[in-house]
């Protein structure tokens, strides 16, 4: 689950730094320092990723980000997809998960694992890493290019059309670094799915 600060907020009454749900705005806590309040929100996401999620161990869920803005649609009776350079080759800082590294190893491992479909599922596009709400579309192939990881996306029509009138800003992938199955076969490198965002926590990673 995403989480942002908010400087002011109205659910801290003595606090200027709050610590938040970044799908509901749900309070998580608040702090004399923006430090503090960043210490809080990296202490939520080394949980999440250290938890269990689905079937797997949980992963990253906000990585490289990529800027939407542009994307060219294919139409085929009606409905839209496009390629999305998800996950480029080379190693970037992120302050809550430490260095993110993908080499061509790892790329052929995310994109295989896509293509047999390892997880028994198409990979999910959500709204702001909110994996229970509607979807916004559906990986349903990938590639491991000299670049990087490419992933072959479905969009749902409100979703495409969002995207055309900007509505929508940018892509972040969502990966588990181990994932295991429900009969116990560990799997290295699995495409969790991705979201759409207009406030990536990871600036400082949009190409």
């Amino acid at each position: 689950m995403p989480y942002k600060i908010v400087s002011g907020s109205s659910k801290c009454d003595s606090k200027p730094f709050a610590v938040v749900k970044e799908a509901d705005g749900h309070l998580i806590g608040c702090h004399e320092t923006r430090d503090d309040a960043l210490r809080q929100m990296a202490a939520l996401y080394a949980s999440e990723r250290h938890g269990m999620s689905e079937g797997g161990i949980m992963g990253v869920t906000a990585s490289y980000i990529i800027d939407v803005e542009g994307l060219v649609f294919d139409e085929n009776n009606g409905v839209k997809t496009s390629w999305v350079h998800a996950l480029p080759i080379g190693q970037y800082k992120h302050p809550l998960y430490g260095t993110i590294d993908i080499n061509a190893e790892r790329a052929k491992n995310f994109a295989e694992g896509v293509k047999i479909k390892v997880r028994g599922i198409d990979p999910s596009i959500n709204y702001v890493h909110d994996n229970n709400n509607v979807a916004a579309g559906w990986v349903k192939d990938a590639e491991n290019r000299v670049d990087g990881v490419w992933l072959f996306v479905e969009w749902v029509a409100d979703a495409a059309k969002a995207i055309t009138e900007k509505k929508w800003r940018y892509f972040s992938a969502e990966y588990a670094d181990e994932w295991e199955s429900p009969e116990g076969k560990k799997f290295k490198d699995v495409i969790l799915g991705g979201a759409l965002t207009n406030r990536p926590f990871m600036k400082n990673l949009v190409p």
